[in-house]
């Protein structure tokens, strides 16, 4: 199956939920494959990335649709000050050392 209609069925199927409200996307890559499903259903989102060529693409791409934070991902999820309705997190879990602990942050 191709990935990106993988992509689009998990965002018909998941992401509806997230009309207008306020998402938390860690780990978006390059901002290719949920990223812009997310940005068609949120009220606003964030995008998390620490890779620096991917967050220079996430710039290039959805700079003025999203707010694009360089970080790691577990020191971010840690601001006592954050709020989103929803995290998403397709892969993150798998490239986390701390799997569990990134869970009990957000």
């Amino acid at each position: 199956m191709n990935p990106q209609r993988i992509c689009r069925d998990i965002a018909q199927n998941l992401f509806d939920r997230m009309q207008g409200a306020r998402v938390l996307e860690l780990g978006p890559h390059n901002g290719t494959w949920f990223t812009p499903h997310i940005l068609e259903r949120a009220g606003s989102t964030t995008l998390v990335e620490l890779n620096e060529e991917c967050v220079d693409q996430l710039v290039s791409l959805h700079t003025g649709s999203a707010d694009i934070v360089r970080s790691d991902w577990h020191r971010y999820v840690r601001d006592p000050g954050l709020e989103h309705d929803h995290v998403v997190l397709f892969g993150v879990l798998d490239h986390t050392p701390n799997p569990l602990g990134l869970l009990e942050d957000i």
